[in-house]
């Protein structure tokens, strides 16, 4: 049984920067179709490869892996993955990177989380984004950094609780995604 649910959303309060997303979602996926990378630097590959994917689709430059943003993704990734159960996600404070958070989670030992998953979760937004209305929603934040223009370098990590059979998943982003004003030249 895999479970999940959504998480609040935390935004910088009216300053200019990015809007920072975590969330928390439901994964309907088989056991057998999930699996983690043992390596960081292949999990952020395979990150990287699937934010592309959707990139090409959109007309905007590829990102490029970070080993920096990496870092810090693992950094945030391990500090909450030892946070106890229940506690709030809760974005890296005072990040300069656009930072999207995920957690899955399931009650069978065996389930391992693959690269693939967060980002297709977070580009699955696109459903409620508005192009006649260009603009940050708490629906579509983490879709909008994902395909983000001027967006160049991400890093993504994954860290698993000691005490439970959950990962969390952390993309930093360079320069960072979902400023005010910006929306129309940059989702496109």
């Amino acid at each position: 049984l895999l479970t999940a649910a959504l998480a609040t959303v935390f935004l910088t309060a009216a300053v200019a920067g990015p809007a920072r997303n975590a969330e928390l979602y439901i994964q309907g996926r088989r056991e057998s179709d999930v699996r983690a990378p043992q390596d960081a630097v292949v999990y952020s590959q395979e990150c990287r490869r699937r934010h592309n994917h959707y990139r090409r689709m959109h007309g905007v430059p590829r990102l490029k892996n970070n080993k920096t943003l990496r870092r810090l993704a693992q950094d945030w990734a391990d500090h909450l993955a030892a946070q106890p159960k229940g506690t709030p996600l809760e974005h890296r404070p005072d990040n300069q990177y656009g930072e999207n958070i995920y957690f899955g989670w399931s009650s069978n030992p065996r389930f391992m989380l693959d690269a693939q998953t967060p980002v297709d979760s977070w580009y699955k937004e696109i459903k409620y984004y508005n192009y006649t209305q260009p603009g940050f929603s708490s629906k579509t934040g983490h879709f909008t950094q994902v395909v983000w223009k001027s967006t160049t370098n991400v890093g993504c990590a994954i860290s698993r609780a000691a005490t439970r059979n959950a990962y969390f998943v952390v993309c930093n982003y360079d320069p960072p995604g979902n400023y005010g004003g910006q929306y129309e030249q940059n989702v496109l």
